[in-house]
């Protein structure tokens, strides 16, 4: 008898193929997760993508389940999306969605429902309880898998490990799958017909504060809300007259301060030392690793061989060269040859 596997089907390119490459193996049931309320903007496009995730499953002649998992979402991922960036942090949605939703509540409501094992279209590998990178380096998506346990990747199939997104296309006109022409969203799902800036500013109560040159101490300009603006940032902060750009270095969330540096080349914007508190260790083996270790400090950034102290779950980095300066809030994450090791928050500089 096949195993039952669940497959998360959002209706796009890459889930599409999955589904078509693991049903010949397994039982496949496709399953949407509803995870935006119909009254709001996302939620008008998750209806959209739910129809086009159905008429997937019913050209593949697979079972379609969807399910209403709305209040977890909105607890889980969009409210502490929130509650960090009114502290002054910036968070990245994504790796608690994996985190907690897609491979936590997710999940769990699929081996309920009788489910031996549960894949996803994410481009990486799951080999005995460790995670690896995918075949396609540029669309390896292990930053953003980096907090999953080894338990729940020893249940979990990734059929685009091994493929190029290249490859993955051509499946999808060669059996002419109804999402083979759908463009990658590159939009955090529950910002989809809005911009960050104004789900902020629908959210938190902004105070406009002064901004402050680093080197120099003087005031140089005003912001509109320091949860606005992300630490490297550049655009939107509009003082003119100069010549060189100011960027984002430091946020004084107590003074309400926004301190901006003088030309990329600034040392202010350049950073090479971490403190990463909550460090995950995605396989209990790789817990207080020390050698061979390279990490990345943003999405796609390049990886720095790195030093670390450990002090139980927290670690301090020492990147063998500076690397552009990432916000708090955002992740470190820990590699040693293709295995994503784990990550953690990055706290302070």
């Amino acid at each position: 008898m096949k195993k039952k596997v669940f497959l998360a089907l959002s209706g796009g390119v890459d889930s599409s193929v999955s589904a078509y490459l693991l049903k010949e193996e397994y039982d496949v049931t496709a399953v949407f997760f509803k995870n935006a309320y119909p009254d709001t903007t996302a939620g008008k496009y998750a209806e959209l993508e739910g129809k086009s995730a159905e008429e997937v499953a019913a050209f593949l002649n697979i079972p379609f389940v969807s399910i209403d998992l709305e209040d977890s979402f909105n607890s889980l991922v969009i409210q502490p999306f929130i509650d960090k960036y009114a502290k002054g942090l910036t968070p990245n949605p994504c790796i608690n969605c994996n985190r907690d939703f897609k491979f936590g509540v997710f999940a769990e409501e699929c081996f309920k429902r009788g489910a031996d094992l549960i894949a996803t279209g994410h481009y990486a590998k799951a080999k005995n309880g460790k995670l690896y990178k995918a075949r396609d380096i540029d669309k390896d998506q292990t930053y953003f898998l980096n907090q999953l346990s080894s338990e729940v990747l020893e249940k979990t199939l990734f059929p685009l490990g091994n493929l190029t997104k290249k490859k993955v296309r051509k499946i999808a006109q060669e059996i002419n799958v109804p999402s083979k022409e759908k463009k990658d969203s590159q939009k955090i799902c529950f910002l989809k017909g809005e911009n960050v800036q104004e789900f902020l500013f629908r959210n938190i109560s902004a105070k406009e504060g002064d901004i402050v040159d680093i080197d120099t101490g003087q005031t140089v300009g005003r912001h509109e809300g320091i949860f606005n603006y992300t630490l490297g940032q550049r655009k939107g902060i509009e003082i003119g007259g100069l010549n060189e750009p100011y960027f984002v270095c430091e946020r004084d969330l107590d003074r309400n301060i926004l301190y901006v540096a003088k030309g990329r080349d600034n040392d202010a914007l350049w950073k090479d030392t971490f403190v990463v508190d909550n460090f995950h260790f995605i396989n209990q083996s790789n817990i207080g690793i020390k050698k061979g270790l390279k990490a990345v400090t943003r999405y796609h950034s390049e990886e720095v061989p790195a030093d670390v102290e450990w002090d139980n779950n927290k670690g301090i980095f020492f990147l063998h060269h500076e690397v552009w300066l990432p916000s708090e809030g955002q992740s470190l994450v820990l590699y040693k040859g293709r295995e994503c090791i784990g990550g953690g928050e990055i706290v302070s500089f």
